[in-house]
């Protein structure tokens, strides 16, 4: 079992935020296993195959409910507010569909939200698409994708530095990019911190779905498929069964999050719990995120989405 891993504040009510019956907030930060936040767990060691045996699949069976419980179980309300991001709204397009999570969450904010990536532009993600399961494997290992804490995560700093050109173009060969909306300044941080690792597993699902442009488990192979499955390839992700209202929030420049991959989400959402899609034409896979404009320009449709579902949480 992974041990849940979050950062939680208590937050006076300001700019915005309001309750009328606490005027506080409780804001919790959870880290996806993996990553160099997320690498303790009650009996593996984080050195061993078994630790890294996971994708995006278990990090929505089991970590997010965890982690939503967990929230509730400290703050002692009945249901939050989940916003996502990238994967993490990945693994709430699949959590979401289950009743007994759904229903300790009231609102559900999906920034540049993934599902389907069979038209993803990403370099990064297109050259590994390209390679097959076996060869991904044999040149990264089994366990650990990219970990921040080695060598070359070390001298990012200073390389952002000297040649801060050379950073923003691996950031845009990964994500896409949007360089007038970024603080320029916090390169060298955030390339001390990105990529932040994850499993060579979680890696080849995600060029998995680029290839078979399909949302579905992980894929074993035919046999394999059968003794997981039941059945010779792997059962897409019933993304039409999601039980919470979600409002999106897409760029149309994201990399990651093709605008014509969010419009085939769209179409198999249901419809009633769809809120609100609102798009920002020059906005790349992080803008919501790093964004200088983002304070202004998507924050406060957030917190009023938030506030308008607070009758919930009590």
């Amino acid at each position: 079992m992974m041990q849940v891993s979050m950062y939680l504040w208590y937050v006076r009510t300001h700019a915005g935020w309001h309750s009328s019956d606490t005027n506080s907030r409780f804001l919790a930060q959870s880290n996806n296993r993996g990553n160099a936040y997320g690498l303790r767990h009650k009996t593996l060691s984080n050195t061993s195959a078994a630790f890294w045996n996971f994708s995006f699949t278990e990090m929505a069976m089991f970590d997010l409910p965890a982690n939503v419980q967990a929230v509730l179980s400290i703050t002692g309300r009945s249901t939050l507010s989940y916003v996502g991001h990238s994967e993490g709204t990945m693994q709430a397009f699949i959590g979401f569909g289950n009743a007994d999570l759904a229903a300790k969450v009231s609102v559900y904010v999906a920034l540049s939200p993934v599902a389907y990536i069979g038209n993803i532009t990403s370099t990064l993600l297109q050259i590994i698409a390209k390679l097959h399961t076996e060869s991904i494997f044999e040149i990264f290992g089994a366990n650990r994708f990219l970990p921040s804490e080695t060598e070359l995560s070390k001298l990012m700093p200073d390389v952002c530095h000297i040649r801060p050109q050379f950073c923003e173009n691996v950031m845009c060969a990964i994500m896409g990019c949007d360089k007038q909306d970024w603080n320029q300044t916090r390169f060298e941080v955030y390339m001390s911190l990105v990529p932040s690792g994850t499993s060579v597993k979680n890696i080849v699902h995600f060029a998995q779905l680029v290839r078979s442009a399909t949302y579905q488990q992980f894929d074993y192979g035919k046999d394999g498929n059968m003794k997981q499955y039941g059945q010779p390839t792997p059962p897409d992700f019933d993304i039409s069964d999601l039980k919470v209202p979600v409002a999106l929030f897409t760029g149309g420049h994201d990399d990651l999050a093709d605008p014509k991959d969010v419009d085939r989400l769209l179409a198999v959402l249901p419809p009633k719990f769809v809120l609100q899609v609102h798009s920002e034409p020059s906005y790349s896979h992080l803008d919501p995120i790093w964004g200088l404009s983002a304070a202004t320009q998507l924050y406060p449709l957030i917190i009023d989405i938030i506030n308008a579902h607070l009758a919930s949480q009590n």
